[in-house]
């Protein structure tokens, strides 16, 4: 028997799941990870802003600090979700995106307050400035991925035995 996982916001900063948990249904997003050391810049630039905006929130929370080093990433996608049949073959469809990109060259330009779709959290992020437009590309294949990977799904479900395919008219 296995158990079902119950919500608790005090294991997660108060966090409260935004859609229930469905067995087999797993939640995912794409992003590129982003790492600075203890004494690069961007990580005591983000140890300074965070400070700052500590002074005016008490309750904020660091995300992504772990030892004087930023873990951050670059979100490429919304939150969805997948059944856990689709998974590997998002997961290949992601890879082969990431494989047909070079780097990039960017800057971040200002912080941002972000919140959630409900409006029960809310996130200081750092807004790219150049190199916006090759990471819009990039964002702009995940979609269509996706899109492509879910009618294939669908495709291969009405496929099956029985099924008539399509005839020539």
């Amino acid at each position: 028997m296995v158990a079902t996982p119950t919500d608790n916001p005090a294991l997660h900063q108060g966090r409260v799941r935004g859609s229930p948990h469905v067995e087999g249904r797993w939640a995912c997003h794409v992003y590129v990870p982003v790492v600075s050391e203890a004494g690069e810049q961007l990580g005591e630039t983000l140890s300074s802003a965070f400070q700052a905006a500590k002074a005016w929130v008490p309750m904020l929370h660091p995300i992504g600090l772990n030892d004087d080093r930023w873990e951050l990433h670059i979100s490429l996608s919304r939150p969805t979700f997948l059944w856990t049949h689709q998974r590997e073959e998002f997961k290949n469809a992601v890879r082969r995106v990431a494989a047909s990109r070079q780097g990039w060259t960017l800057s971040l330009t200002e912080f941002i307050k972000l919140e959630n779709d409900d409006r029960s959290r809310v996130f200081l992020a750092v807004q790219v400035g150049a190199g916006h437009e090759q990471v819009g590309l990039s964002l702009s294949l995940i979609p269509i991925t996706t899109e492509k990977l879910f009618a294939a799904r669908s495709t291969k479900r009405r496929a099956g035995p029985g099924a008539t395919g399509n005839q020539a008219k």
